[in-house]
């Protein structure tokens, strides 16, 4: 399945915060205080944007293979 441009720029945008997260010693900052509730909520929203772009690529692979 080929990625659509707005999956993978969504995918870009969620990609930094993964290396922060699962490796702290990335920055020279905690973290936890990279984020305000603001940019938690906006990088939420990017990963159920994410999905539901998936999941509609998936329906229609089901479909056009008569699932």
């Amino acid at each position: 399945m080929d990625l659509s441009d707005e999956i993978m720029n969504l995918i870009l945008e969620l990609v930094s915060d993964y290396m922060f997260s699962r490796y702290p010693d990335v920055s020279n900052d905690v973290p936890y205080e990279l984020y305000d509730k603001d940019t938690a909520v906006a990088k939420i929203n990017f990963a159920k944007k994410i999905f539901s772009l998936l999941s509609e690529q998936i329906k229609l692979i089901d479909e056009t293979n008569g699932e």
